[in-house]
């Protein structure tokens, strides 16, 4: 594993040579990205840095409401659910498809499997 003082952008230079960084999303160079970085600004002056309980708060973050329907009408959908993170999206589909048939666990292997 290589240790770095910064976040690299889609090259990573260490050890006198230069690797391509394809870790997480970072092959999309988008944590180094200017415009997306002032969005991100823009968005923890407005929200903060944090505001995971909004579905259970008394007070609701209106822009869950707003980017679920966006997506609902994008997707052509009657409806959209966002969630923090994709382990929780996976956690939601195992939920709701737990009666609809065999359900198969397949450690070690793509996650679209």
């Amino acid at each position: 594993m290589l240790e770095v003082d910064h976040l690299p952008g889609r090259t990573l230079h260490a050890n006198g040579r230069a690797y391509l960084y394809c870790s997480g999303t970072g092959y999309l160079g988008i944590a180094r990205n200017p415009a997306f970085a002032e969005l991100v600004v823009a968005g923890i002056s407005r929200y903060g840095t944090n505001y995971s309980s909004s579905r259970s708060s008394s007070v609701q973050l209106r822009i869950y409401a707003e980017a679920e329907a966006y997506l609902a009408a994008y997707a052509g959908a009657e409806a959209a659910l966002t969630v923090s993170s994709g382990y929780l999206a996976g956690q939601l589909a195992v939920a709701a498809l737990a009666e609809a048939g065999r359900f198969k666990y397949e450690p070690g292997a793509h996650p679209a499997a």
